[in-house]
């Protein structure tokens, strides 16, 4: 399967090509979101691990399951986009 490109012709004799993937909306953000989870997990877990707090537990906890359930949509999202038919 070929990664579809866009030429561009700068002059040089020859086109420098670009990468024009898929822009889907819905999987950037679910990925931004999946990202600042994950980092808030982290950071909750390492205050836990120094205060032992429950707050720290329960949030790093909240997080992680934010974070599982962003990356299980993301697989989702992306899924769903490979089952068009396309007829050549």
């Amino acid at each position: 399967m070929r990664l579809p490109h866009a030429t561009v012709n700068r002059g040089h004799g020859r086109p420098a090509r670009r990468w024009a993937g898929p822009r889907n909306r819905a999987l950037i953000v679910l990925s931004a979101v999946f990202l600042l989870a994950l980092l808030g997990a982290a950071s909750s877990g390492a205050s836990f691990v120094d205060s032992g707090s429950n707050s720290a537990s329960a949030s790093m906890a909240m997080l992680t399951g934010v974070a599982l359930i962003c990356s299980l949509i993301s697989l989702y999202v992306a899924g769903s986009g490979s089952r068009e038919v396309t007829s050549r």
